[in-house]
């Protein structure tokens, strides 16, 4: 065996060089230990202890641990990898908290990056979008139909629109003020159908196909009188409606005894008709009075005219797959005037909530 500090031969098994002192079996310096590979002789293998050596006085001692290059390049490797993930994780945090508003609402970036997708997700899917632009399309914008009304009066006219399914799509700022309900005869229908289960009657149809008062009074006869549909109408939540005469009885008129609705509770009115279908049988041609009824449009119409100044309209225009409620009510407007407003607002309904679709 040859002393690896001072190259003297020596004994096999000797622990200790008999020239310089030098314990045998383990490398002196980083010289020595950078010519031994992990695992060869006075090196420890993977995986493997160093073997305990002794002092020069003979006791044990605990085996010195140093790094050769592999295990330095590991270190190093290590120590820049910790770093790598330090700096990732604040940045990490970083992004989180410069991304959330006060509240933890995530913010919303102002643009979509050039090339980004801004077309709706696979999750969403078409019917989502569909859905989207249905109800852009289900009301109307409130300050653009409000000029139309106002500019024909802002005391002397109501009007309400409504979906089939009962959605409110506008009202005027009179909606909810009570108007003579002249030429609405839908409260009798729906009061008699609703007492009498649905039971088919001459008379209602009469009375929807021609607004026949004779088939109307006999109607309120069979609901109880004015006392039995007014009861009906306050259990339906019609708060604004009332009846203080039957049809075409002028002089209670002037006696003060008179029939009043909103356009609100005559729009809900025309959605139960819809639902119902009887709508169907409402079919006084408003065209020959005037009103401009919307190319491709089909409409079902009442018209009231007479008592107290009063010029009224309901109507049902659809596009043969959706139907829309139309209430216009006036009062000293005159006949003219009337049929126009109501022209304009069919123009609105079907421009924007029935034509696209």
């Amino acid at each position: 065996m040859f002393c690896y500090r001072c190259g003297a031969e020596n004994d096999a098994g000797a622990r200790f060089c008999t020239t310089c002192g030098q314990p045998l079996g383990r490398l002196p310096d980083a010289d020595a230990e950078r010519s031994v590979l992990p695992g060869s002789y006075g090196s420890p293998g993977v995986g493997e202890s160093p073997a305990p050596s002794t002092t020069d006085d003979g006791s044990s001692a605990e085996p010195v641990h140093r790094r050769g290059p592999a295990g330095a390049v590991v270190a190093i490797v290590v120590a820049a990898l910790a770093v790598v993930a330090l700096v990732v994780a604040l940045a990490v945090v970083a992004v989180r908290r410069g991304g959330e508003q006060p509240g933890g609402q995530s913010a919303v970036p102002e643009e979509t990056e050039p090339g980004a997708d801004a077309s709706p997700s696979d999750d969403e899917g078409e019917g989502a979008s569909d859905e989207a632009r249905r109800s852009t399309s289900r009301t109307l914008d409130q300050s653009a139909v409000d000029a139309i009304v106002d500019g024909y009066s802002t005391t002397d006219v109501a009007v309400s629109v409504i979906t089939q399914d009962g959605l409110r799509s506008y009202s005027s700022r009179n909606a909810e003020r009570r108007y003579v309900a002249a030429g609405l005869y839908l409260p009798v229908y729906l009061a008699y159908t609703d007492t009498n289960a649905g039971r088919p009657s001459d008379s209602a149809g009469q009375m929807l196909r021609s607004m026949d008062n004779e088939a109307a009074n006999a109607l309120i006869d069979d609901i109880g009188g004015l006392d039995g549909l007014n009861s009906w109408l306050a259990d339906h939540r019609y708060a604004h409606t009332s009846f203080g005469r039957v049809f075409g009885d002028v002089a209670a008129s002037q006696e003060g005894r008179e029939n009043y609705t909103s356009s609100d509770d005559a729009a809900r009115m025309l959605a139960e008709a819809i639902d119902d279908g009887a709508y169907l049988l409402m079919n006084h041609d408003i065209a020959t009075e005037g009103v401009d009824v919307p190319q491709g449009a089909t409409v079902h119409a009442h018209r009231g005219a007479g008592i107290q100044d009063a010029y009224n309209y309901f109507v049902v225009i659809g596009n043969g797959e959706d139907a829309v409620g139309v209430a216009v009510i006036t009062e000293h407007l005159g006949r003219e005037q009337a049929a126009a407003l109501t022209s304009d607002i069919l123009d609105a309904v079907w421009t924007t909530m029935l034509d696209a679709r």
